[in-house]
C-alpha cells in the first residue's frame, strides 16, 4: 500500500462515527484499533506510541485509565495523517536529530518501549514510566525542549527502587553495574539533573536564552538506564 493509500484507510478509520460516539463494546474498539495498527508502520514512533497503550488497552483496565491511552492513540493517527500530507505535498514532517538518531526520530527507541510495554513485573507497576517515556517522546516531536529536561529529570527520580535504590544518586554512586554504565548514570545524575534543575528554580531574568536539543538530549545514557530496567524485570 502506498503512502497516499495509507493516508486515505487512516482517514477513514478515524473518521468512524464509533470513534467519535464510543464503540458498543471492547471488542469493536480493539478490532478497531487492530485494523489501524499495521498502517502505522510507515513510521515506527507512531506505530510504537500507539501499539504501546492498545496492548494495554487488553488488559482489564479501568475506564479513568482507558481514556489518557485512548486520546494518545488517536493523537498518533491525527500525526501520522498530518505527516502523510506533508509527505505528499513535498514537504518534511521530521524532528531534530538526536545523538543517534532512532526510526522516526524519535527520543525513546521504539523497540525500548515495546520491551517495556511486554514486561509484566509483579513488584512495579510501569505504567506511569511508559507514560512519561510517551510523552518524552511527544514533547521531542514538537521541540519542547524546557519539558524535555524536566521529564528527563522526573524519569530518574522514578526509577530507582527498581535498581534497589531510594534516589537516583544512590544508583549514580553505589550501582554495581559495569564502568560504562556507571559513568552513563553520573552523566544523568550530574548532567541531566542539573540542567532540570536550572530551567525549573531559576526566576526570570531581564534576558533569557532557551534551550536547544543539544542541551537536553540525554537520548544515549537514558537508554542505557532503561535497557538495565529491561534486563533486570525481564522473567
Amino acid at each position: 500500500m502506498d503512502l497516499r493509500a495509507i493516508r486515505v484507510e487512516l482517514e477513514r478509520l478515524r473518521g468512524l462515527p464509533e470513534v467519535r460516539n464510543g464503540f458498543p463494546d471492547k471488542a469493536s474498539a480493539l478490532d478497531w484499533a487492530n485494523q489501524v495498527a499495521p498502517l502505522l508502520q510507515f513510521n515506527q514512533e507512531y506505530y510504537a506510541n500507539f501499539a504501546g497503550p492498545l496492548h494495554e488497552l487488553h488488559a482489564n483496565i479501568s475506564s479513568y485509565s482507558i481514556e489518557p491511552r485512548w486520546q494518545l492513540m488517536l493523537s498518533q493517527i491525527d500525526r501520522a495523517i498530518a505527516d502523510l500530507k506533508y509527505r505528499e505535498a513535498g514537504l518534511s514532517a521530521s524532528t531534530e536529530s538526536v545523538k543517534l538518531p532512532t526510526p522516526g526520530g524519535t527520543y525513546v527507541h521504539p523497540q525500548r518501549l515495546e520491551e517495556l510495554s511486554s514486561l509484566k513485573p509483579t513488584n512495579y507497576d510501569l505504567t506511569k514510566l511508559l507514560a512519561l517515556l510517551r510523552e518524552l517522546n511527544l514533547c521531542h516531536q514538537n521541540r519542547c525542549h524546557f519539558a524535555i529536561a524536566t521529564l528527563v529529570r522526573a524519569i530518574l527520580d522514578h526509577v530507582p527502587p527498581i535498581l534497589n535504590y531510594r534516589t537516583f544518586a544512590e544508583v549514580a554512586n553505589n550501582y554495581s553495574g559495569t564502568r560504562s554504565f556507571k559513568d552513563s548514570m553520573a552523566h544523568l545524575e550530574t548532567c541531566a539533573r542539573k540542567i532540570a534543575d536550572q530551567h525549573l528554580h531559576i526566576h526570570i531574568r531581564r534576558s533569557e536564552v532557551v534551550p536547544t536539543i543539544v542541551q537536553v538530549d540525554f537520548s544515549n545514557d537514558l537508554d542505557v538506564l532503561l535497557s538495565e530496567i529491561v534486563r533486570l524485570l525481564k522473567p
